[in-house]
C-alpha cells in the first residue's frame, strides 16, 4: 500500500506532495515532482489511510536525502532518505 506524503524542505520551506513506496526502520523511498539537494534535510509527513471511524496520527520525521533518480514515468523523481529524527 502506498501512502500520500507532504514533504517540506528545511532550506526553502516549500512543501511538495509525494507518494511513499518503501518505509523501513532507517529510511524511506518516495516519489515526488521536485529534485532536492544531496544531504538536504526534509520534513516528511506521512498521512495515514482512513480506516473506518478511527483516524491515526500522521508519521512525521526529519530526514536527510541520500539519492534522487528520475522515475521511469518520466514525470517524478524517486527520492531515498535516511530518517534522522522521528517527530511524531
Amino acid at each position: 500500500m502506498r501512502h500520500q506524503l507532504e514533504v517540506r524542505s528545511l532550506i526553502t520551506n516549500k512543501t511538495h506532495q509525494g507518494e511513499c513506496t518503501h518505509l523501513s526502520v532507517e529510511g524511506m523511498v518516495f516519489l515526488a515532482d521536485f529534485v532536492p539537494q544531496h544531504a538536504e534535510r526534509l520534513e516528511v509527513t506521512m498521512l495515514p489511510a482512513d480506516i473506518g471511524a478511527y483516524r491515526a496520527t500522521p508519521f512525521v520525521a526529519e530526514t536527510e536525502v541520500r539519492h534522487c533518480y528520475r522515475h521511469t514515468d518520466g514525470e517524478r523523481y524517486e527520492i531515498g532518505v535516511v530518517i534522522r529524527e522521528r517527530k511524531r
